[in-house]
């Protein structure tokens, strides 16, 4: 996902320095790495949390 996230935000930053802050384009890539970040925070807590279960019971 990492690499998904990269790929993403360098798209972004073309998409701003050639078509503008508020192109579609841009702004639908900004959704896009919204929605990925956000995922990717949501599993890095995720297996944070199950990873402190894990260490509880070793």
């Amino acid at each position: 996902m990492e690499i998904e996230i990269e790929q993403t935000r360098k798209r972004l930053l073309t998409a701003a320095r050639e078509q503008g802050l508020s192109s579609s384009e841009t702004i639908r890539l900004s959704v896009e790495l919204d929605h990925l970040l956000n995922s990717y925070d949501k599993e890095r807590r995720h297996f944070g949390r199950c990873a402190r279960f894990d260490a509880d019971f070793s």
